[in-house]
This record gives structure tokens, C-alpha cells and sequence, in this order.
């Protein structure tokens, strides 16, 4: 679980924000939510991945790395012997997966020692799985499977290929714990139900007062790595600094 703050100790953030509380009548609990607020989007917007499109081909291209379709597997044959690949292409479509079975195993030669099987749910492409959450390149298909776009193997590759943007969803719903979010990109906002964000606010006593913001969106962690946490937390303090000036007058907007 990823855990993280503003440090409110430093004494300009804190005497900013103290003028901000008696000029616009806050409340300390206004405060720590505004804070809080700042701190959810700045980690919504700098954690990874920036864009999705490009990271969307890629979880795509890792999760068909874990198979070979049989379509693989024809430009496959096909390069040796166009007849073969055509026989080939035939008698899966019949289902004649015996006759196919056996020109896989002698005439592909990228693909020979593999069996057609049904798809399994994804376990091959999780089994893959590095403990970042990758596919290594070069990884070797676990077996040759129908993989056209009504297939199984396509309902699956869709389904992880949405899953991009969870660690952003998490600090979302984090935010969303403590009020309304906005500039939320549309390829985020999707991701819904399955976020593990959460803000527990400890608002009771003059000297406790605080609010934690979880992230525990697994590999929320690898996303950003400790330094770069440091840097966007810096960031998120200098925007709400920013905002308590332009509040109290002591800065103009842009």
C-alpha cells in the first residue's frame, strides 16, 4: 500500500495557510481537504503511465506474447510453404486439429513443439508475469490457441487493456473519498468499482488533526519510485502554496 503526504510543518506552507483559514473563514478540516486535494491530483497526473494509448499496444503485445495464435502460426508456415500454410488455415477452420496439430509440429518452424489448446483464462499470460507486472521479451509462448477478435483470448487482452490507468484510477478514488474531482482524463475516469484509493481523515483534537491517502492498487508502488514520490509531493505542496497566495491576494492567477 502506498502511502502519502504534504508536509504542512514547514513554516511558509503553514503560515500561508493560516492566513488562508482566518481571510476566507476555513475551517482546519477546509484546509486539510484542500491540501489533500492537491495531493491526489498531482499523483493522478504524474504517476504512470502519462498517456495510455501507447501503453495500452504495449499490455496489449505482452499479453499475446504468452500465446501463438494460430494465426501466428500461419504467417509462420507460410513463409516456407504457402500450400502447407492454406492446408493449415483449412483444417483448423474445419476443426481438424489433429491435421493442423501435425503441420505445426513439422513445417513451423517458430512453433513446433507447441499444442493447440483451449485459451486458459489468461493463467499463461499471469504465469509470465514478472513481479513488475511484465512480460519479458523474448518469453516463449505456453501454447497455440484461437485468438481472433470474438475469441476468448481477445475478451481477455480488452479486459487487461482497460486495466491501464489503475494506479491513476486509485489516487481518483482517493480524491473522490473527499469530494468532487475534476480534470480527470476520460481513459481514468472509465477504470470504476475496482479501485483501491481511499483518504481517512483523523479530524477530532487541535494537534492530530490529518488525513491519510492510500494507494494500494497493486504495483501502485513500482509506478513511482521513491525519489520521483519525493519530487511529485514537493510539487503538490508548491501548488497549494500557489493557490493560498493567489486566495490571500499575494499573487495573480495566470
Amino acid at each position: 500500500m502506498m502511502q502519502v503526504s504534504i508536509n504542512l510543518d514547514d513554516s511558509g506552507l503553514r503560515n500561508l495557510m493560516a492566513q488562508w483559514l482566518v481571510k476566507k473563514r476555513k475551517t482546519v478540516e477546509q484546509g486539510l481537504i484542500t491540501a489533500s486535494n492537491t495531493l491526489c491530483k498531482a499523483f493522478m497526473q504524474f504517476s504512470l503511465p502519462r498517456e495510455n494509448v501507447k501503453y495500452e499496444s504495449l499490455v496489449l503485445g505482452q499479453v499475446y506474447s504468452a500465446y501463438a495464435t494460430l494465426a501466428k502460426i500461419f504467417k509462420d508456415i507460410q513463409k516456407a510453404d504457402p500450400k502447407l500454410a492454406n492446408l493449415f488455415w483449412y483444417a483448423q477452420k474445419k476443426g481438424k486439429d489433429a491435421l493442423a496439430q501435425q503441420i505445426i509440429a513439422e513445417d513451423s518452424p517458430s512453433f513446433s513443439g507447441l499444442k493447440i489448446q483451449p485459451f486458459d483464462g489468461g493463467a499463461a499470460h499471469k504465469s509470465a508475469r514478472g513481479a513488475r507486472g511484465h512480460v519479458k521479451k523474448g518469453v516463449k509462448p505456453a501454447f497455440a490457441v484461437r485468438g481472433g477478435k470474438n475469441s476468448h483470448l481477445a475478451a481477455y487482452a480488452a479486459g487487461k487493456k482497460k486495466n491501464v490507468g489503475m494506479v491513476k484510477a486509485g489516487w481518483v478514488a482517493a480524491w473522490r473519498d473527499l469530494g468532487r474531482v475534476r480534470d480527470v482524463p476520460a481513459w481514468v475516469r472509465r477504470t470504476k468499482g475496482e479501485t483501491l484509493g481511499s483518504s481517512q481523515k483523523q479530524l477530532q483534537g487541535q494537534t492530530s488533526q490529518h488525513i491519510i491517502v492510500h494507494n494500494a492498487v497493486r504495483h501502485a508502488d513500482e509506478a513511482i519510485d521513491q525519489r520521483y514520490q519525493n519530487t511529485i509531493e514537493s510539487e503538490a505542496a508548491d501548488r497549494l502554496a500557489k493557490y493560498f497566495k493567489i486566495q490571500l491576494g499575494l499573487l495573480q492567477p495566470k
